[in-house]
């Protein structure tokens, strides 16, 4: 498993275990709380057009 894969999968995880308060019943193909995290650092992450300067030893040492 390679880096980004590692920290999407521990993401996920964290996102997995975030208290899930929407109320009402629950329906077929409800989103869980690990895709709504997913989504939401999707849209952080594709929008922060900073990475775009990093050099390539900053970016080394954000994947440690």
């Amino acid at each position: 498993m390679n880096a980004l894969s590692s920290l999407i999968s521990g993401l996920k995880e964290v996102c997995a275990g975030l208290p899930d308060q929407r109320k009402g019943p629950r329906r077929d193909g409800e989103y869980g709380m690990a895709d709504i995290g997913l989504s939401a650092f999707s849209v952080f992450f594709m929008g922060d057009r900073t990475k775009e300067r990093l050099t390539q030893d900053e970016v080394e040492r954000i994947r440690l």
